[in-house]
């Protein structure tokens, strides 16, 4: 009697692989039915991104070199964005696209697959990977692949005495000359004296 895999059992090594690619062998359609990639299919998928699976033997290969090639590249400790723009982070690696997974400050987790930055081909020595727009400011972890930074994503700009006037109701009051007379001087009573020389 042949015994059917379920979604819980251990990954065979091909999906162990493709997973580990950033590719899902098994995933939920629309109608909330369990799907499944064919093996023939993720094998021809992995051999294009240069990542034999024909056999066992082959696929425990490919996923070590994957492994080897996360530990040579660090990512940089701090990758800055905007908030609202596709993040870019220094990718010096090999596939053209990579399963990552985000844990904003919150304790809430994002996950998906960056791909290559345009203009970088899958096989050159420098590139960026580009992970979709990110719409939380904070300090967030990403990892990509086996390697991690720190995420941080800023606002277009800062908070303003324009920002500030309005959160107060006086929006009136930002075209007299007082109100920036208040920054102006503040900074000048924060900086050294030797600034002024």
């Amino acid at each position: 009697m042949s015994r059917r895999a379920t979604r819980h059992d251990a990954p065979t090594p091909l999906h162990a692989l493709a997973l580990r690619a950033g590719l899902l062998p098994q995933w939920t359609d629309a109608w909330n039915q369990p799907q499944t990639v064919s093996d023939a299919a993720l094998r021809r998928v992995l051999d294009g991104l240069g990542l034999p699976g024909a056999t066992n033997g082959q696929c425990e290969a490919s996923r070590a070199w994957l492994a080897s090639d996360d530990a040579a590249h660090a990512l940089p400790p701090l990758v800055t964005a905007e908030r609202g723009k596709p993040v870019s982070v220094p990718w010096p690696r090999a596939l053209p696209q990579r399963s990552y997974r985000l844990t904003l400050e919150d304790g809430a987790i994002v996950t998906g697959t960056a791909v290559r930055g345009n203009g970088d081909s899958a096989r050159d020595s420098g590139g960026t990977m580009l992970l979709p727009a990110i719409d939380v400011c904070g300090y967030h972890r990403l990892e990509l692949g086996d390697a991690h930074t720190v995420l941080a994503i800023a606002p277009p700009r800062c908070y303003g005495v324009a920002d500030a006037l309005r959160h107060a109701g006086r929006a009136g009051e930002l075209t007299r000359p007082w109100a920036w007379q208040c920054s102006s001087t503040a900074c000048a009573a924060a900086r050294p004296a030797a600034w002024a020389t």
